[in-house]
């Protein structure tokens, strides 16, 4: 961490001379998502932050190399982590839906890949918070568990679930009837 201001203008300099190179290198990464990439420089600079007390020794350009390394390996585990992600919530949707159709099992059904679009394009057009959210949500933790890991409050945790529930359940309505849960009780549940 930075213990002193001159510990502090040395961070700002840093920052002033590698964020725009980081900044552009995250967008190349991520696709030119200027969201993800502005986050994942932010989680860079953090992570410089805390490791403040060993690099700062370090010249310029293996400071340099060293946020480049951290920013590249952030990406990896932001993009396995979305993976895992996308496949809870397309679980999540499709144990939410059955077809327009009587005597079906919701359980087996398999959502088209025209659904799976539709799922797609709602999940992306979410906020970032929602997203993630949603994720948490379908990989089964708790509102109290997803408050905890993305510190925000619970009721923030309840609003992004409803929203991103109706969000999906809006794209998708028209072509399933959606099964509500027994009960609000749950707290996973959508």
């Amino acid at each position: 961490m930075l213990s002193d201001l001159s510990q502090e203008h040395e961070f700002e300099r840093l920052y002033r001379r590698v964020s725009r190179d980081l900044y552009g290198h995250a967008l190349l990464l991520v696709g030119g998502n200027a969201a993800v990439a502005s986050e994942l420089v932010q989680d860079t600079f953090a992570a410089a932050a805390e490791a403040w007390a060993v690099i700062r020794r370090r010249k310029i350009d293996e400071q340099r190399a060293w946020l480049f390394t951290v920013l590249k390996r952030k990406a990896a585990n932001s993009y396995r982590s979305s993976r895992r992600e996308a496949s809870a919530i397309l679980r999540l949707a499709q144990e939410s839906l059955s077809p327009r159709t009587a005597g079906t099992d919701p359980a087996g059904v398999a959502l088209s890949n025209e659904t799976l679009d539709a799922v797609w394009k709602v999940i992306k057009a979410m906020p970032l918070a929602r997203q993630k959210v949603c994720a948490l949500l379908a990989q089964g933790l708790t509102t109290a568990e997803i408050a905890r890991q993305l510190r925000i409050s619970q009721s923030t945790v309840r609003d992004h679930r409803q929203r991103g529930r109706a969000e999906i359940l809006r794209a998708l309505e028209p072509r399933y009837t959606i099964i509500d849960s027994p009960s609000d009780e749950v707290e996973e549940a959508w």
